[in-house]
């Protein structure tokens, strides 16, 4: 599995680089997310643009990641900033549309691999038209945003066997890259899903990249040996046996349905 890590820090950037983490840069995402993005549970990152020099520096064969804007009138100026700047890998997040994703893909043009995330409810609608445009190496599954789009209580509700499944197939179909959720520290307590059962259902779903928790990237120590603990259970779960690997995934989302509902209940009781 492809490791991705959002950070602006750039001794974690080098951290990370020499463990073997493949795509290191900053979340730049802004245009309406604090509108869409209110509750206590989203954060909305401060990174910015001018950390990008500092962390191109250490990331050594691994790729510039970012994500950027999503499709708005000045996203194309933002592009050639980010381009020139030695982005090389780039996700574009609130698509709702095929013709949006390839209008990026032409403005590109090669020079980034293009990851659009499937995180509306139209576009899960049209994910195959998506993953067939020319241009684009991967399909994300963003779950914050498509809860919202789908009138969810949290992110949880967006993980059922249905949405991550047709996200999954649309992706091999057209021979792209698949990744979902975000990867957690193996053992973290009081987690309404436990990372270990996320990694059994990527291993089953063929997910082939993973953006680490920004709470897995929260310090630098340790940080090897939280992610050779990632790779062990990934391993592990490459190993199992059908039966056992399917039983973690049907936990995985039972777990998720229970959280959702824990949601919705609290919710009731809310002003």
């Amino acid at each position: 599995m492809h490791f991705r890590l959002w950070t602006d820090d750039a001794a974690l950037a080098a951290v990370a680089a020499a463990a073997g983490v493949e795509g290191i840069g900053p979340d730049l995402e802004r245009f309406g997310k604090a509108e869409r993005q209110s509750g206590p549970d989203n954060l909305i990152s401060g990174h910015d643009e001018r950390c990008l020099p500092a962390i191109r520096a250490v990331v050594g064969t691994g790729r510039l990641f970012v994500r950027c804007d999503p499709p708005h009138p000045r996203l194309d100026a933002t592009l050639e900033r980010l381009l020139c700047a030695g982005v090389s890998a780039l996700m574009l997040p609130m698509v709702h549309a095929a013709a949006e994703v390839a209008r990026v893909a032409r403005r590109i043009d090669g020079r980034a691999i293009l990851i659009p995330i499937v995180e509306q409810a139209d576009a899960l609608a049209a994910v195959d038209e998506i993953a067939a445009v020319d241009g684009i190496d991967e399909l994300y599954l963003g779950v914050n945003d498509l809860a919202l789009s789908l009138g969810c209580a949290s992110r949880f509700g967006a993980l059922t066997p249905r949405v991550v499944g047709r996200v999954a197939e649309a992706a091999a179909r057209r021979g792209r890259g698949f990744g979902f959720f975000g990867i957690g520290r193996v053992g973290a307590p009081a987690l309404a899903v436990e990372p270990d059962l996320a990694l059994a259902t990527f291993v089953h779903y063929g997910a082939g990249a993973g953006l680490l928790a920004r709470t897995f990237g929260r310090d630098a120590a340790g940080f090897a040996t939280r992610l050779d603990a990632i790779r062990s259970r990934l391993d592990f779960w490459e190993r199992a046996s059908p039966s056992e690997r399917g039983a973690a995934v049907d936990a995985f989302f039972a777990a998720c349905s229970r959280a959702e509902s824990a949601a919705r209940g609290a919710s009731v009781g809310r002003p």
